[in-house]
């Protein structure tokens, strides 16, 4: 179970398939990304993990410019 930005699916929409999605939101915080991510031995959630992990990087980045 985790929480993943709406942009990973909007950006890679064969995730839709690959996960099982319970809800679906649009949640943009005004501050920080908190992500409570549990990791899995599954390929698939370790490379939704990794993409995470990478996708908040660059909006920190980003937002530090």
């Amino acid at each position: 179970m985790g929480v993943l930005p709406l942009e990973m699916f909007n950006e890679n929409p064969d995730l839709k398939k690959k996960f099982k999605i319970m809800e679906l939101y649009d949640f943009t915080p005004k501050f920080e990304y908190y992500v409570d991510l549990v990791w899995s031995r599954e390929s698939d959630l370790g490379a939704a993990a990794r993409f995470l992990i990478e996708h908040i990087r660059t909006q920190r980045q980003l937002n530090n410019k």
